[in-house]
C-alpha cells in the first residue's frame, strides 16, 4: 500500500500507523453517552444497497461513533 503513495511523493510507513496490540473499544473507554452505527446499518437506513463486507480487512466492519459528555 505504501509503494504507490511513495511514487506520488507521500513517504509514510503505513504499518507504523496501525496499533497491533490489545485495544479498548472507544464506546466503552470514554465513559460518555455513546452510540455506534455500523456501515451495514447506515446503508440500510439510507435505503442503499449494502456493500459486500466479506472482505472487511483486519479491523472488521467500521462503526461510526457519536458521543456526548454524560
Amino acid at each position: 500500500m505504501s509503494e504507490p503513495m511513495r511514487e506520488r511523493g507521500l513517504d509514510i510507513d503505513m504499518s507504523s500507523l496501525v496499533y497491533a496490540g490489545e485495544r479498548s473499544h472507544v464506546m466503552e473507554y470514554l465513559g460518555w453517552q455513546v452510540t455506534g452505527v455500523s456501515t451495514t446499518e447506515l446503508f440500510t437506513e439510507a435505503g442503499f444497497n449494502v456493500p459486500d463486507l466479506s472482505d472487511e480487512g483486519p479491523m472488521g466492519e467500521i462503526v461510526y461513533v457519536s458521543a456526548t459528555l454524560g
